[in-house]
């Protein structure tokens, strides 16, 4: 194979990460936080709710 030809892919390849990490980067700043967000955890009142809670944290 052509080593020129490998060696322009790879450089495509690294500025395209760049520009897609530039452009993810930029979007997660300018973009305003969601309000009316809770972060208090929810508090399971059976054992089925805390099983499943269980089961969903593990994937």
């Amino acid at each position: 194979p052509n080593l020129n030809s490998m060696a322009w892919v790879s450089f495509m390849g690294a500025v395209m990460a760049v520009a897609y990490f530039t452009l993810l980067w930029t979007l997660s700043v300018s973009v305003p936080r969601p309000q009316g967000l809770s972060y208090h955890i929810v508090q399971s009142s059976t054992s089925a709710d805390t099983t499943f809670s269980i089961l969903n944290a593990v994937g």
